[in-house]
């Protein structure tokens, strides 16, 4: 079990394949079996995949010091999983909170990044009515307060999250891919009360809407139309990125890395190789 600790803090990856290097960072309080469709379609497009979670995700017991910290604490996770495995230059693919942690490393250690890809990420800078959601401070009945609600069971955050990360034709279409949510995902990360607190925490108080005019990188903004997690800002951060394409997905919601990964593997997979 591959587990970085060059910035102090526990964090679990997986390296796939041989080739140029792509970082795949996961979201929120979840891991990095998201790309479960993403990692095979890369290898065999000739790269070599770095798939990490977050700290504090909690997988089979790996946890973080009970300590507050930063989306910059995050990038340095990030690099010190790079730095562990001696890679110098990678493509850095992250998706939601890991979107959001792209942007810290593509600001802040820009040597290290060839191309971003910042996916079901629409903020870089949380508006203050999400974050009371975020934080468990209202509870409007939308999925969004449901998910943080601290009153929430297991299985009520579980009905929360689908609702949250889906369309609802999942179920019919793909049904292997929410019962492997269901299964794998949901199940390996620890409760959400406890790892979803400090990274909460993290992307409230992120704000980078105006660092993003210092990425260098060639970016792929990427959020899917039916996206309520955190879409809002897509507009805004792609007049702020000085050399980037935006697509907003039709009919896709936040979690289209998994319930549509046949359409995002070919759009990311062709912005990697274009020259």
């Amino acid at each position: 079990m591959p587990i970085s600790t060059a910035n102090g803090v526990p964090v679990y990856y997986e390296v796939h394949g041989k080739g140029f290097p792509v970082l795949m960072i996961t979201g929120m309080a979840s891991v990095m079996d998201w790309f479960h469709y993403t990692i095979p379609a890369f290898v065999e497009a000739g790269f070599q995949v770095i798939a990490q979670d977050l700290r504090g995700s909690n997988r089979d017991g790996i946890t973080a010091p009970l300590r507050p910290y930063s989306t910059e604490d995050m990038a340095r996770d990030s690099i010190g999983i790079l730095d562990d495995l001696g890679i110098e230059r990678a493509h850095i693919f992250g998706m939601s909170m890991g979107g959001i942690v792209s942007q810290v490393i593509a600001v802040r250690h820009s040597e290290r990044v060839e191309r971003l890809i910042i996916s079901a990420n629409g903020l870089a800078r949380m508006p203050e009515d999400v974050k009371k959601m975020a934080l468990g401070q209202v509870d409007d009945g939308s999925p969004i307060s449901e998910m943080h609600s601290r009153k929430a069971s297991r299985e009520e955050q579980l009905a929360s999250s689908i609702k949250l990360a889906f369309t609802p034709d999942i179920a019919s279409y793909h049904p292997e891919r929410l019962q492997f949510f269901k299964d794998v995902i949901f199940t390996r990360h620890g409760p959400l009360d406890v790892t979803r607190k400090a990274q909460v925490i993290a992307a409230c108080e992120h704000d980078f809407l105006d660092e993003l005019a210092n990425i260098k990188a060639r970016t792929l903004l990427i959020v899917g139309e039916l996206d309520h997690v955190n879409g809002g800002q897509i507009g805004e951060m792609a007049n702020r990125i000085p050399d980037n394409e935006c697509r907003i997905l039709p009919g896709m919601a936040h979690g289209f890395v998994l319930e549509h990964a046949d359409e995002i593997n070919e759009i990311t997979l062709t912005f990697l190789k274009r020259p």
